[in-house]
């Protein structure tokens, strides 16, 4: 099990029960949660409830109800920077824009390409803090954000408008509106300079 992938959960949708059980156990054991779905629309009622916690759309081409290319379609709608591939015995949409991976495959490819597409589209890390300062000196006045306040800070810093924070994260634009308030608050920042140098105070970027 990869730790870094605990908390990813993938949005599985494909009409076979045997896929869905075969590639969900795949995934399982690699540490992602799995939220699965028969039809394209009921992969898609599963996504409007919860779109914010989904890291990737695996998702078959032939699908009753919505197919593949539509769900994908309107998933980007709500979330347009949500990465999605697409497995199927033939792949006559290889060149849609999204990514394919061709039945049968092994769960090593399955892993492998799985990761791949989450990391392609994962925003930038935190570079390594300054030498000289200790974990806890580092850690203290970052404690009280959030897992998301951390990551709208990092793109903050990366200068990222508010609107780009949204898209790239897959949230609106007035939950990434609340975000940078929040932050502003909790590092007792008046502006976008601020924050960055509170940052580099804290050692969660560097100059």
């Amino acid at each position: 099990m990869d730790p870094g992938t605990v908390s990813q959960t993938i949005l599985l949708a494909d009409d076979d029960r045997a896929i869905r059980t075969l590639v969900t156990m795949f995934l399982e054991q690699d540490g992602y949660a799995v939220l699965t779905a028969s039809d394209g629309a009921e992969a898609f009622r599963i996504f409007q409830k919860r779109q914010e916690s989904i890291s990737l759309l695996l998702s078959d081409v032939m699908l009753p109800q919505m197919n593949g290319l539509q769900l994908a379609a309107a998933v980007h709608e709500l979330r347009p920077q949500l990465p999605v591939l697409f497995i199927s015995g033939s792949m006559p949409h290889a060149d849609c824009g999204w990514g394919c991976l061709a039945k049968p495959f092994t769960s090593g490819e399955l892993a492998e390409r799985v990761r791949q597409i989450i990391a392609e589209n994962a925003p930038p890390a935190p570079r390594q803090a300054a030498s000289g300062r200790t974990a806890e000196q580092r850690a203290e006045p970052l404690s009280p954000l959030t897992k998301r306040e951390l990551e709208v800070l990092l793109l903050i810093c990366y200068g990222y408008s508010i609107k780009a924070i949204g898209d790239k994260l897959g949230i609106t634009l007035r939950t990434a509106s609340c975000h940078r308030s929040r932050l502003l608050d909790k590092a007792g920042a008046r502006d976008t300079a601020s924050l960055v140098r509170f940052a580099l105070r804290a050692g969660y970027i560097e100059d």
